[in-house]
């Protein structure tokens, strides 16, 4: 075990909660067991691997609400570190980084780029040199923080203009698919036309637990009812996950086949090959298998859900072999393997997929972002597009499925335990908050030419959901902003 220690002029700052989710991390960025805790000067966090590392831990900055951050990477000393010090001075490296991958690429900087990357830098060496003046230290890392991220959203900004201008050189519309889920009910006319003036694709969610709600009697009605509304509309279809190891999503009855995995492989095997045998020839998209993070899931070890994952995409093969067939993967980040007894994180499960030549058309992410458990916590611009880079690194389209909140509320109807962890910043749970997401990350997405697309997880919050308040459409029944945002998106760059 290595023990690192930080000190913070106010302890107090960090919330019980973001201790316990604070991780580290080597040159892989795959968390290592890690126990953190707060102590009369600061923080102390113990890990399994003495080798030096890096630092997750949600901070709340002045203007940006609470983020998870990155250190640089740390070497095991008996001095403690300046927490806030080495954040500032891993959020510049990544900055600078960043900014000379673009510049590589073609980025055109503006001025007022160079002018934030060297107000940045400034502002860092003040508060790295100053670390003997107590008082002072904080302050001045914290201004470094807040303008190393103001500069990146300008930057990021910056490259999502200048990419889609430089893809639609080429095409006048890009062909990324942008939809939502569309939930366990029919399509109405009201919803109807909001889809319609919105996207151009649609994820038909295929729930089992609907589907067989009674063991052996299937309800195929609402998901009939979708097929034909998207093929109607001229609408691509993506179906899934077939299999979600989630609450909500398994029928209850299938929990008797617990612990007996052979029966149960039976089991999921005749539903999958209904689904398919029923839907195939009508979809454009396989989302075979999602949610293999889950806690507990039918009691399953991790390899009996690889196992699982990997049965479904080979019948989806056999039975519909000209259709893609993706595996999605919720909390990319992996930050629940610090305190799991999951090991593999999910750039690792995709990478063992990969390899296995199964034949997969394409990896899907799941980003639930600010809700806790779950989901995944709020995080910078350009840590979101590090993200998309690494999961690029398969060569295989992507296809990213995302929330965001719209209020902190209690919501009734989410059948999952996470609550919202968005505090209130320019991305607050917030229908302005919801909407400033989309515009920023969304169009991030859809700039990347490694991302086929992007679908948003939950279309209406009246009916039973994930999460809370991740809708588009209000309880109501009203849309909110971040509808109009992405229909604005689909209309200006996409077929």
């Amino acid at each position: 075990m290595g023990v690192i220690r930080f000190l913070i002029d106010s302890p107090q700052r960090l919330t019980p909660a973001a201790v316990q989710r604070a991780y580290f991390t080597g040159p892989d960025y795959i968390p290592w067991p890690t126990r953190a805790r707060l102590t009369l000067d600061g923080l102390e966090v113990e890990r399994e691997s003495n080798e030096s590392g890096n630092l997750h831990i949600l901070w709340h900055v002045p203007g940006q609400g609470e983020l998870v951050l990155v250190t640089g990477t740390l070497a095991e000393r008996g001095k403690p570190y300046w927490l806030l010090v080495e954040l500032a001075r891993g959020q510049l490296f990544r900055l600078r980084t960043q900014v000379a991958e673009w510049h590589d690429l073609g980025l055109v900087l503006s001025r007022e780029i160079h002018d934030g990357l060297e107000r940045a830098t400034r502002l860092f060496a003040e508060a790295a040199t100053s670390q003997h003046q107590p008082q002072e230290v904080e302050p001045r890392a914290e201004r470094a923080l807040v303008a190393a991220l103001e500069t990146g959203q300008k930057l990021a900004a910056s490259f999502v203009e200048q990419a889609l201008a430089g893809r639609k050189r080429h095409v006048s519309k890009l062909p990324t698919w942008l939809g939502a889920a569309l939930g366990h009910h029919a399509v109405d006319k009201s919803n109807g036309r909001r889809l319609m003036s919105s996207f151009n694709a649609a994820a038909v969610t295929c729930n089992w637990h609907e589907i067989e709600a009674v063991e052996g009697a299937y309800r195929w009605e609402a998901y009939d009812q979708q097929l034909e509304w998207c093929q109607g509309h001229d609408t691509r279809i993506a179906a899934g996950p077939l299999l979600k190891f989630s609450q909500g999503a398994l029928p209850d009855w299938l929990y008797l086949w617990s612990g007996d995995f052979e029966n149960l492989l039976s089991v999921i095997t005749d539903y999958v090959e209904t689904t398919v045998t029923r839907y195939r020839g009508k979809v454009q998209l396989w989302n075979c298998a999602g949610r293999l993070a889950e806690p507990d899931a039918l009691g399953l070890s991790e390899e009996q859900r690889f196992q699982l994952a990997v049965r479904v995409v080979e019948i989806v093969h056999r039975l519909d072999p000209e259709t893609p067939a993706v595996i999605s993967f919720d909390q990319p980040w992996g930050e629940y393997l610090h305190r799991s007894r999951l090991e593999l994180a999910p750039l690792t499960l995709a990478d063992a997929l990969v390899r296995s030549e199964l034949g997969l058309g394409g990896l899907a992410i799941e980003c639930n972002v600010g809700y806790s458990p779950g989901g995944t916590a709020a995080r910078d611009i350009l840590a979101f597009n590090r993200l998309v880079d690494w999961w690029s690194s398969f060569g295989l389209p992507l296809y990213f499925y995302v929330t965001f909140p719209s209020a902190a509320s209690v919501d009734p109807l989410s059948r999952k335990p996470a609550h919202v962890a968005v505090e209130a910043h320019p991305h607050a749970a917030s229908p302005a908050g919801q909407l400033a997401w989309v515009e920023q990350f969304v169009s991030l997405l859809v700039a990347k030419p490694a991302v086929r697309g992007v679908f948003w997880n939950q279309l209406a919050d009246a009916e039973l959901h994930d999460f809370p308040h991740g809708g588009l459409i209000d309880s109501a029944g009203d849309s909110k902003p971040a509808l109009a945002a992405l229909g604005a998106i689909r209309r200006q760059h996409l077929a």
